[in-house]
């Protein structure tokens, strides 16, 4: 298959009559879905993406990320690795009831495991700057817990959140058993070890409107408070 781009920088009024044009790059459409992934890219955002855009949401960067672009699930489908980082894994971009998009995260994985916090950070702020940039609302992702992946712990780090699993509220000390979200018992650092040791996978939400900034704040609050991040 011959690689292809969906086309940069194309104004809406004039976009439909190009997207059958094929554009050589480092990137590739799953077979028989490359012009229905241009029409939903064109829907979602009334344009063609380019490269590094497409890039960015995958955590990644122009120039060491590799991306197949699909259709799933009546959304725009991107499966991806990054080499360089040694990350692979999937994403699914598609609008709600209420109209609003979302980005769901599917099967990331970090194939070395030295210095996986760093990476796991780097990976999430290249595709949360592109989702705000691109007006998606949530970006959606699953914790998990392996013997060498912490995602259930770094990710509220983060600052995605979720409700504190029933399972999980008999574990809390009459100090913290108020706490009704992750972001929440993250506040105390008795409630954060408490999840480390005993926590388990669950589903994640990193909420990128303004108005409501619990994540966004725990997100500046966890850059503050790194210096392994340069």
């Amino acid at each position: 298959m011959t690689p292809k781009i969906l086309i940069p920088n194309v104004r809406s009024d004039c976009a439909v009559k190009h997207i059958l044009t094929p554009v050589s790059y480092s990137h590739s459409f799953f077979l028989d879905e490359e012009y229905e992934a241009r029409l939903l890219c064109l829907d979602f955002f009334g344009r063609m993406l380019h490269f590094g855009e497409l890039a960015a949401i995958c955590g990644g960067e122009l120039g060491t990320t590799e991306i197949t672009v699909g259709v799933a699930k009546s959304g725009l489908y991107l499966e991806y690795q990054h080499p360089v980082t040694g990350c692979i894994g999937a994403c699914l971009i598609y609008r709600t009831a209420d109209m609003q998009l979302v980005l769901v995260n599917e099967h990331i994985r970090f194939l070395q495991r030295d210095r996986i916090e760093k990476k796991k950070f780097h990976w999430f702020s290249r595709q949360k700057a592109a989702c705000e940039s691109l007006g998606i609302s949530t970006i959606h992702i699953t914790g998990s817990k392996s013997s060498i992946s912490q995602g259930y712990y770094f990710y509220p780090l983060f600052g995605f959140n979720a409700p504190i699993p029933p399972d999980f509220l008999h574990l809390l000390s009459k100090e913290i058993a108020q706490s009704r979200t992750l972001l929440d018992l993250y506040e105390n650092p008795q409630g954060r070890k408490i999840w480390f040791l005993c926590g388990f996978p669950c589903d994640m939400v990193f909420d990128l409107d303004e108005r409501n900034n619990t994540s966004q704040f725990k997100y500046a609050q966890y850059l503050d408070s790194q210096c392994l991040f340069d």
